[in-house]
């Protein structure tokens, strides 16, 4: 019988374990994370006696965070509320308002967190879209500093994007500075610029430190509508990086979006993105790894011999190179396939999520002798929860009709909604057969205590 070794049964007691467990390392790790303390004493005191006698179980590291933000905490009151919208449970908004605004005079960024918490709750519940807009503006107003902020709420408002845009100008031109990277950083949340191309090429044409942003925003353009200019625009991003103008991170975002291809970005190429970092891939081990991900499957510049020879110069000191090897002996599509050759690589590589996934998949498939199930099982989950989130997938196909797992339908659907919570969606297969498998009253209530105990696990992993 195939069960979760960290995740839940049906009786009271194992589920009771599996709510609470991992909340003393969550709330420990939240009280590391205070700043600018209205009771700093007091908080210390907290924390102490957090750490030396741990909360055993999830009530009672609610009822210590609780205690403190109706003692006061207003520290207390936000991670709080930072965490309950994270996770999608509801948030008392005027007592987190309140916190923030106490603590707005003890650091600057206790006033950034309050705007993208406002942020996060506006995405997740539009009723709040009003109070977001309201003080994006007001900090707008004062700072000039939320522009691109204001663009991406304002995108799922419904709102005339190109008039809050305008706007936005205007406020940018109150103090006569040409404030030309911000113009430019607002321009590139845009999701369609036909109506503001010329000013960006404008813009992108003076004298600016928004390369990046000026290129992205030109290749996401000229990919959906003019598909002519992307050779010179990949010449002039490998031009960029050669003359220091961008760095390693954003060439890799670069990269990314000459070779996506979608219905929101339009088509993409891989041999693009080789020009594009032609001279990143040389240089920098960070890009070429990010390259050598679309050289797995096929060749677009290095042969097989020397993709292996890189990755394996590289491997010591980067662990994707390790799992880049693993995928390539165990997908067998420009190599023979050699399990075992692909598992040394992969087990090298832990605890990388990606490379468990892989191991997850090769313990599956009875490639290395057997099939080892229960293993693999644990495997996935320890990927999904520390952030390979496509491992849900397999856990759910597992538990619904998984080769010698006995099917567990609460286990099917807890999994498939923490995917679903994370923003992915499931095939229309998946929910045709989640769709067969009816939940009870009591299951239900099972799945949603399990679910947010997923999501609470995927908040320690990140946070340690």
């Amino acid at each position: 019988m195939i069960v979760l070794k960290v995740g839940a049964d049906l009786n009271a007691g194992i589920i009771q374990a599996l709510i609470t467990r991992l909340w003393f390392a969550f709330i420990m790790t939240s009280f590391f994370m205070f700043s600018g303390c209205v009771h700093i004493a007091d908080t210390q005191e907290a924390k102490k006696r957090l750490i030396e006698q741990p909360a055993t179980d999830y009530s009672q590291a609610i009822r210590d965070l609780e205690h403190l933000s109706n003692k006061g905490y207003a520290d207390a009151v936000i991670i709080l509320a930072e965490y309950y919208t994270r996770v999608g449970k509801p948030v008392d908004l005027d007592k987190t308002e309140i916190a923030f605004k106490k603590m707005f005079n003890t650091s600057e960024s206790y006033q950034k967190r309050y705007i993208n918490w406002l942020f996060n709750v506006a995405k997740a519940n539009p009723v709040y879209l009003v109070r977001a807009r309201s003080a994006l503006w007001q900090r707008m107003e004062s700072h000039k500093d939320v522009g691109p902020q204001i663009i991406r709420l304002e995108s799922i408002s419904g709102n005339n994007i190109n008039e809050q845009v305008s706007k936005i100008f205007a406020f940018y031109e109150q103090d006569g500075e040409p404030r030309i990277d911000d113009k430019i950083k607002v321009l590139s949340e845009l999701e369609d610029l036909t109506e503001w191309i010329v000013t960006l090429r404008k813009l992108c044409n003076e004298q600016n430190n928004s390369k990046f942003y000026c290129l992205k925003s030109l290749v996401r353009h000229a990919k959906k509508h003019a598909p002519n200019e992307l050779n010179v625009l990949a010449e002039n991003s490998n031009a960029a990086y050669t003359e220091q103008n961008i760095n390693d991170n954003e060439m890799i975002s670069l990269l990314k979006l000459f070779a996506i291809q979608n219905s929101v970005l339009g088509n993409g190429s891989v041999y693009l993105a080789s020009v594009a970092a032609k001279n990143a891939i040389e240089e920098s081990a960070e890009v070429f790894l990010a390259f050598a991900k679309y050289e797995i499957g096929q060749k677009f510049v290095f042969d097989i011999s020397q993709l292996v020879e890189r990755l394996e110069s590289i491997s010591d000191t980067h662990v994707q190179a390790n799992v880049l090897l693993g995928r390539l002996f165990i997908e067998g599509r420009r190599s023979v396939e050699f399990p075992q050759k692909s598992l040394n690589y992969l087990e090298k590589a832990r605890p990388n999520s990606e490379a468990l996934f892989y191991i997850g998949r090769l313990l599956i498939s009875g490639k290395l002798g057997e099939a080892k199930l229960q293993e693999a099982v644990d495997v996935f989950v320890e990927s999904a929860r520390s952030g390979y989130f496509h491992s849900y997938r397999e856990l759910i196909q597992l538990f619904i009709n998984g080769e010698g797992i006995k099917p567990n339908r609460v286990y099917a659907h807890v999994f498939a909604r923490t995917f679903e919570k994370l923003g992915f969606v499931l095939s229309e297969f998946n929910n045709q057969q989640l769709n067969e498998l009816q939940l009870t009253q009591e299951q239900e209530k099972i799945v949603s205590q399990l679910v947010e105990n997923e999501l609470t696990a995927i908040t320690v992993y990140e946070s340690t």
